[in-house]
């Protein structure tokens, strides 16, 4: 199935083999997608490497451009699923020897991707990478490759009256000034997500991830999320205010000083990052659901 995704440009199913890798992907087994190698490269893929799931990730960064007659937007699902794995974790924030990149970089634009799926498959991806116990938070918000400029981005509106000129210079340039045509996120779901991951990386990163989030403007994005969300009705609304209200409770809490999870423990004042995983992933079953083929 994989062969056929990656070896042939023209093949008319591939859309449909996309979504049933995105449903397998789900299983354990597929974790062997990680460090499963090829024969032989693919001469048409920009990486010529043997190994599978970086062939997967060039074809998804293609897209139409490598197969005319399909997105391949469901492969978003797969790699949101790797991402539970420390392996694929290690894979996706380390450079290749040919690139300064890591492949986690191509990735970060698709969150105001015109297309609805990769916009959530980026979101669960995001999500996923934060909450794995192995990664490590203060990394993902390096000025060279931080994830806060592409998870706030869509967060914010191009109506930005509400902010001062002070808070306006503390966002990421990407956020400051937006135009009037630019697209603020509406799918309740991709923004639950993304105020989540941000929840995770100031609970996780500790004192200094905090102080780094404050800097680049979180606080001020949060709090126009949540007055946004003040009036809306339905378990996602109140799901993204209650989200909010988490970050900005540690961004704007008492700080103790102490190390996130991930980089040496819990110091006081901190939140315990390893409780904060565990019941995470008891909230977060419901992703694995399976996704109709037909």
């Amino acid at each position: 199935m994989v062969s056929l995704l990656e070896e042939n440009p023209k093949e008319p199913n591939a859309n449909a083999l996309a979504m049933l890798l995105a449903n397998l992907s789900k299983h354990p087994a597929m974790e062997r997608l990680i460090t499963l190698e090829r024969e032989k490269p693919v001469a048409s893929l920009p990486t010529q490497t043997k190994h599978t799931i970086t062939q997967l990730i060039d074809i998804y960064n293609l897209g139409a451009s490598f197969n005319p007659a399909a997105d391949l937007d469901h492969l978003g699902y797969v790699f949101a699923d790797l991402a539970k794995y420390p392996a694929f974790l290690t894979h996706f924030t380390t450079p290749p020897p040919t690139s300064p990149l890591d492949p986690l970089t191509t990735f970060l634009p698709m969150t105001t991707h015109p297309s609805p799926l990769r916009r959530l498959g980026t979101a669960l991806l995001l999500r996923n990478l934060v909450l794995s116990p192995t990664s490590d938070p203060l990394y993902l918000i390096q000025p060279a490759h931080s994830i806060l400029p592409p998870v706030l981005l869509p967060l914010c509106s191009a109506d930005q009256a509400n902010i001062s000129e002070e808070e306006m210079e503390q966002l990421p340039e990407e956020c400051q000034y937006l135009p009037p045509e630019h697209k603020q996120e509406q799918d309740v779901k991709v923004v639950g997500l993304l105020v989540e991951v941000l929840y995770l990386l100031a609970a996780r990163g500790g004192g200094q991830g905090r102080k780094a989030m404050r800097e680049s403007g979180v606080y001020v994005a949060v709090r126009e999320v949540h007055l946004e969300y003040a009036e809306r009705e339905g378990e996602g609304a109140e799901g993204v205010r209650g989200w909010c209200e988490k970050v900005v409770d540690l961004l704007m809490g008492e700080e103790g000083g102490g190390k996130g999870v991930g980089q040496g423990g819990k110091g006081e004042g901190d939140v315990d990052g390893g409780k904060v995983i565990g019941e995470l992933e008891e909230e977060n079953d419901e992703d694995d659901e399976i996704v109709p083929i037909f």
